[in-house]
């Protein structure tokens, strides 16, 4: 994410029987053809250098870490989820307390299929037709306006309701290449993102460490209860 080809070589990636077009992404690079077989094939023929990207150096154990370290640092306060009573002030009162702490680590989404989506843009590039699977109807037909400098009403979307992966098709990057694609190659494309793709390249479920305080009192009856999450903004 927010890597950008550099320079590509597609020579031998074009030699491929059934390529008719490479065409630069903004994040990545289409290999366009007229099957599925010869344009993975061509992919891995590719030789691309890619600009620095924010997140090359992120190291996702130290970051959970220090997730773990603000979970446990009370004096630090985040955005209240849920509220009943007071339990800070029930605490005090406590003739014993339990701490635990969890975590959960990034996770590939593993939707049923692979990531995929067809489109189709009108030759003056002010409309598309779309068929893709997505948690964010509303959401895709605004991005795709927005990419081409248009209305939303003139995005036709044909939502599919198989493939599973919650989450993961919230995100539209998949669909908004399909459509750059569709508009570079001047017919309808289907664009598929293998496996690999998606483990490598793809957004996964945002890590989280939790610090939890439990009240109880003499007679063992739980009287307070405080969960800090920290995790990244679903934003």
């Amino acid at each position: 994410y927010d890597g950008a080809p550099a320079t590509v070589d597609d020579a031998a990636a074009r030699r491929v029987p059934g390529i008719t077009d490479v065409v630069r992404l903004p994040e990545g690079v289409g290999v366009i053809g007229t099957t599925v077989e010869a344009t993975q094939a061509a992919r891995k023929l590719l030789k691309v250098n890619w600009t620095e990207a924010n997140g090359a150096h992120h190291d996702s154990e130290r970051a959970l870490e220090e997730f773990a370290q603000i979970a446990r640092d009370k004096s630090r306060e985040g955005a209240v989820f849920a509220k009943v009573g007071d339990a800070k002030a029930a605490m005090q009162n406590a003739a014993r307390v339990m701490r635990g702490e969890y975590r959960t680590r990034y996770v590939y989404h593993a939707q049923m299929e692979p990531l995929n989506a067809t489109a189709s843009v009108a030759p003056d590039g002010k409309s598309a037709e779309i068929w893709a699977g997505t948690q964010s109807p509303t959401g895709l037909q605004g991005e795709v306006a927005r990419l081409l400098q248009t209305e939303p009403e003139r995005i036709t979307f044909h939502q599919h309701w198989v493939g599973g992966a919650y989450g993961r098709r919230s995100q539209q990057e998949v669909v908004l290449d399909a459509v750059r694609l569709a508009k570079a190659d001047g017919r309808p494309v289907k664009l598929i993102w293998s496996r690999e793709d998606d483990i490598a390249s793809g957004k996964f479920r945002p890590m989280t460490a939790h610090h939890i305080e439990a009240g109880f009192d003499a007679g063992g009856k739980l009287i307070a209860w405080h969960h800090r999450v920290v995790a990244e903004s679903v934003g």
